[in-house]
């Protein structure tokens, strides 16, 4: 029993080796090619991401009602708001949500407010 025991740990404790091995080989081998293509890993593994390439996009819905369009977040229903024109519309939505890109369909027209101007899709 005992034998059984002592052969099981041997071989976990290879296999544990074995992981060890190759995440050594793994990382000499990203050196080697970071160093060949002159590539500084610490600049790259530690560099900040800049704070405006996390964007977010909401996905609008537009609803017509008496010449006003009303804008809402498709997902959850949410009134963003209202304007008269759909460029009215993307600078009132650039006011409400700063940072955030809302992508709407209008008139068949797919298209993005960015920085409260219009970007339509392009087909």
């Amino acid at each position: 029993m005992f034998e059984i025991l002592a052969i099981f740990i041997l071989v976990y404790i290879g296999f544990i080796l074995g992981q060890a091995y190759q995440i050594f080989k793994v990382r000499s081998m990203i050196r080697r090619i970071a160093r060949d293509n002159d590539i500084n890993l610490e600049e790259v593994l530690y560099e900040e991401e800049p704070e405006n390439s996390k964007q977010e996009i909401m996905v609008l819905e537009a609803e017509k009602i008496n010449g006003t369009l009303l804008i809402y977040n498709k997902l959850t229903n949410e009134f963003i708001c209202q304007a008269e024109t759909i460029e009215e519309a993307a600078r009132t939505f650039n006011d409400r949500k700063k940072d955030v890109y809302g992508l709407i369909k209008y008139d068949e027209t797919e298209m993005m407010f960015v920085g409260g101007k219009i970007e339509k899709s392009k087909k």
